[in-house]
């Protein structure tokens, strides 16, 4: 999904995603970015910005938006895991 769809679904200005994603790979390179460079959101990125939105929305301040949004990629990494886990137990 490109920032044209995810203007559409959050309502956020395509510059201001474009900002956001700029300050977010500060702190995770390669965020919602395909090979070619280009800004592409995954499903699981998607939902991780959207959290961010929210939260930029209730508190007026990029850097809780962006340390949710960190917070629940990681959350879903160790879901993910926690799930592999439990689907390869031999018990």
């Amino acid at each position: 999904m490109n920032t044209k769809a995810m203007y559409e679904k959050t309502g956020v200005s395509e510059r201001t995603i474009q900002n956001h994603m700029k300050e977010v790979r500060y702190f995770i390179p390669g965020f919602a970015m395909n090979r070619r460079g280009n800004n592409y959101f995954t499903p699981l990125e998607a939902e991780a910005y959207y959290v961010m939105i929210r939260i930029i929305e209730e508190t007026n301040n990029v850097k809780f938006g962006i340390r949710a949004l960190i917070e629940y990629m990681e959350r879903q990494r160790v879901l993910a895991r926690i799930n592999t886990i439990v689907n390869n137990d031999p018990f």
